[in-house]
């Protein structure tokens, strides 16, 4: 088993630790759903004759929270990502390439392209594992709190 995998499996494990005594305060959780979308931002590089656009792209994904303590907690979870680009090449582009023939004398292949674009698409998984600490701050309002993650 990958040493990377570890963590994944005891966030996993989490929830089933055994129940605290009577009378000890209860553990909390939190499950949370979220969505997004937008302009993607996949970046690829291009020779300077080409122009690079960003289209939209979107994801979503659940969150799980298991707070060990009013101050300490373990976030886990999974989303789906996708990030989309495309690119186009200005006209009258091309390659000369010099190689040999079949007789061994001097040839030169050249290349032009034409409209020629290209689209880039990525679908992203996202496991994110993050421990949480949080201390209220003192303030007049309630709810504040101070969060180092």
């Amino acid at each position: 088993m990958r040493l990377k995998t570890l963590p994944v499996i005891a966030a996993l494990l989490l929830p089933s630790l055994p129940p605290l005594p009577a009378g000890a305060q209860a553990r909390l959780m939190e499950i949370s759903a979220y969505g997004e979308g937008g302009l993607s931002t996949l970046y690829y590089s291009l020779p300077d004759i080409a122009r690079r656009s960003n289209a939209l792209g979107g994801g979503g994904g659940l969150g799980y929270a298991f707070f060990f303590t009013d101050q300490l907690s373990l976030h886990t979870g999974a989303g789906l990502t996708l990030y989309r680009a495309q690119a186009k090449l200005s006209d009258g582009f091309g390659t000369i390439t010099a190689t040999l023939d079949d007789y061994y004398e001097p040839a030169e292949l050249r290349s032009t392209f034409s409209r020629h674009a290209e689209r880039q698409t990525a679908l992203m998984l996202r496991l994110p594992l993050q421990g949480q600490w949080q201390s209220k701050v003192k303030s007049r309002s309630r709810g504040h709190r101070f969060y180092v993650r």
